[in-house]
């Protein structure tokens, strides 16, 4: 009976660690030296690897092959794992210049991820509000349009847009696409982007500008007409792009 009762008190430290490697994972080498929480997972995420026989303050050293392709962080007897590439890996450590039997790590592909869409602006409309702006304290003055489409985009999407002043004055505005964000989901709303028109010298002078707008393939021609009281836009469409106010005071 006592041979016994020794039998099973000696087995109680070994049916503890064993316990203690299965509530990490589901690898555990084949001494029971060292687990890990995964056998399997994808590039980037993150595995732990434990030598289950070692002591915080054991002198514990981890080696992994093929070598390159991980980041390792190490506490105490524990050690945590990325890999960058997809592959079979295999991790074992030394504790106190004594190696451990190895396990193995299967590393997949991460999941590709949404990619961003562009949407065409066909059969949109866009409503420019121009803006004259004046510094407070300098000469600094310039036009600037918020664009907002007539159509509706999920709430986070983008108005793509080009805008520019050539050397002959003209300004031009191209609506090129909007942008939707991968993963985007939610309320759909109309959506905005701003032009901004800086001229060269910072004085905006008087005269006469023409104004070219671009949208989904179709040019808009105009005027802007500069004066030392007003900014005047001389556009007569009423579709495709419109613009309200036509009239700024300077």
């Amino acid at each position: 009976m006592k041979k016994l009762l020794y039998c099973i008190m000696a087995l109680i430290p070994a049916y503890l660690i064993i316990q203690g490697c299965n509530k990490l994972g589901n690898v555990i080498s084949p001494a029971g030296q060292i687990s890990a929480t995964r056998a399997e997972l994808k590039v980037g995420e993150i595995d732990t690897v434990l030598a289950v026989n070692a002591k915080a303050t054991d002198n514990i050293s981890w080696y992994v092959t093929p070598v390159g392709f991980n980041t390792i962080s190490t506490r105490d007897n524990a050690a945590t794992l990325v890999f960058s590439k997809a592959g079979n890996y295999t991790v074992k450590a030394s504790i106190n210049g004594s190696p451990t039997d190895a396990i193995s790590i299967k590393v997949n592909e991460a999941a590709t991820p949404p990619a961003n869409t562009l949407m065409s602006l066909t059969g949109d409309q866009i409503n420019l509000v121009p803006t004259y702006y004046k510094s407070a304290h300098a000469d600094t003055t310039y036009i600037y349009f918020t664009a907002t489409t007539t159509k509706t985009y999920c709430a986070s999407s983008r108005l793509n847009l080009t805008n520019s002043i050539d050397a002959s004055g003209t300004y031009l505005l191209n609506f090129t696409n909007v942008l939707v964000y991968a993963g985007c989901s939610g309320t759909s709303s109309t959506i905005h982007n701003w032009a901004y028109f800086k001229q060269t010298p910072i004085l905006l002078a008087n005269g006469t500008y023409p104004l070219s707008v671009t949208l989904d393939g179709t040019t808009y021609t105009g005027t802007i007409a500069v004066t030392t009281t007003n900014v005047t836009f001389n556009w007569t469409y009423t579709s495709g792009v419109l613009i309200a106010p036509k009239v700024l005071t300077r």
